[in-house]
């Protein structure tokens, strides 16, 4: 290649080259804002030299050519990304549902259930003191109706809480498919891209945004393949192998929440990390306890009501009658003979120990002083007004815990985004030199192919006048 027209191939490669650094300089900026965008960087090598026919002989170079656009990332940067990513969606979620738990309890407030507890032992002690009052006997009966109110309405919305995040499952399920299908399609292109010898740095940029999305789901490994393409498993199972999808299905067995199983295995899915296992403990574990320590306190405070109520008197000497009915807190109301007007509901308001005495209170006094008897829970002992402010006290810890680990995942997340912005980010400043760069080069060489057009005019047109 040595020669006038060597050095014309020279300028060609020199122009070629740096028309590729510009062009990758270009689409970095162009994408400087793009979500999941790793910059790129030509990388020149020279070609390959030949040897003169001078002598001594030399190494003649024959230009530059750019071997290969590389994509500026981190492997395991964004695998630590996608770790912490993975624990953000797992504390994320169960802090949304403890503090709809929170919402529910509505503790402290006028509306809440301890506010009404209270209302309804002020009512009793009072009609200790006035037993044979119909004004004071109303207002015990409708704080009562008020308390079991409020306690069956607490239960539905737990319960209504538990549907929902059932519904936010099968979202999130769909979603994982979706992702799975979309990570295979691109595994298709990429193979593609790469028998073709080509380096298909936008799409792997793609599959690495969805790749955090799924791990932002569920905890994820990934198995990179031949030809650019990944593995992707989910407990030990293929959820993506290659261009093939493995997808996640119901089962609805009668009676228990939907569970998520693999197509094709009949196997439930382990889940170990991520926004679904959050939604599944939330829904599973979380919920659940709350509503059954919320039936321990309905049981034992009927039972124990009940008790000292039925050995009482009302105002028609009748005994052995229930104030309470109901098995827990989902079925917990007053008796509805003692809510029957039409019949005299109130005179059966056992307030008195002994019969034929209207104004005694005494046994009133008894149920009023229920607030401060220590009674046996299923999960322990306690008076009813501790054991209530036990649960919202552990429903406030376990809350706060949530939120701070998500604060602090949150932080973690915004540390190595940053670190890998540092490495795959584009440098608008950077990337402007780096035009000024290439832009001169591409001037230099085009200076050099009119350079050599001048001496090719010179050797053609201007030599071999002799003789003419």
């Amino acid at each position: 290649m040595a020669g006038t027209f060597g050095s014309l191939e020279i300028a060609r490669r020199a122009l070629g080259a740096q028309q590729i650094g510009i062009d990758v300089t270009g689409h970095n900026i162009a994408n400087a804002n793009t979500k999941g965008y790793s910059r790129q960087r030509v990388e020149l090598v020279t070609t390959q030299p030949v040897v003169g026919g001078t002598y001594p002989p030399l190494s003649i170079g024959t230009g530059v050519e750019a071997k290969a656009i590389a994509r500026l990332r981190d492997g395991f940067v964004s695998e630590q990304v996608r770790k912490e990513i993975n624990n953000f969606g797992y504390w994320e979620e169960q802090n949304k549902v403890l503090s709809q738990l929170e919402l529910v309890f509505a503790e402290p407030s006028e509306n809440g259930i301890s506010r009404a507890l209270t209302r309804f032992w002020s009512g009793w002690e009072k009609l200790a003191a006035r037993p044979e009052d119909p004004s004071l006997r109303s207002i015990v009966r409708e704080e009562a109706v008020s308390f079991t109110e409020s306690v069956r309405h607490l239960y539905t919305q737990m319960l209504t809480l538990e549907k929902d995040l059932d519904k936010q499952l099968r979202l999130e399920v769909q979603e994982i498919n979706s992702l799975a299908q979309q990570i295979a399609d691109l595994n298709a292109l990429i193979g593609k891209a790469a028998a073709q010898g080509t380096a298909p740095n936008d799409l792997l940029d793609r599959r690495d945004l969805l790749l955090e999305e799924l791990a932002r789901l569920t905890t994820i490994t990934v198995h990179p393949q031949a030809a650019g393409q990944i593995n992707v498993n989910i407990g030990g199972i293929s959820l993506v192998s290659g261009v093939n999808v493995r997808k996640l299905t119901f089962s609805e067995p009668e009676g228990v929440p939907a569970q998520v199983k693999w197509e094709g295995l009949d196997q439930d899915v382990n889940w170990q990390g991520g926004a679904v296992a959050g939604i599944i403990r939330a829904r599973d574990q979380i919920i659940p306890s709350y509503r059954a320590r919320l039936d321990d306190f309905a049981a034992t405070f009927i039972a124990e009501f009940n008790a000292i109520h039925a050995a009482g008197y009302g105002l028609d000497n009748q005994t052995g009658i229930a104030f309470f009915q109901g098995t827990g807190a989902q079925n917990w109301s007053v008796n509805p003979a003692i809510l029957d007007d039409n019949n005299d509901g109130l005179s059966l308001i056992a307030a008195a120990s002994e019969p034929d005495k209207a104004g005694d209170g005494s046994n009133a006094a008894l149920l009023a002083g229920l607030k401060e008897k220590v009674l046996t829970f299923s999960s322990g002992m306690g008076t009813v007004d501790n054991f209530f402010a036990s649960l919202i006290s552990s429903l406030g810890v376990e809350s706060k815990n949530a939120q701070r680990m998500v604060q602090n995942q949150s932080q973690l997340v915004e540390h190595l985004s940053t670190w890998q912005e540092s490495i795959s980010g584009v440098s608008l400043d950077e990337e402007m030199t780096n035009l000024i760069r290439y832009q001169h080069a591409y001037s230099a060489a085009a200076r050099a192919v009119t350079a050599i057009d001048e001496m090719l005019d010179t050797i053609i047109n201007r030599l071999g006048l002799v003789g003419r």
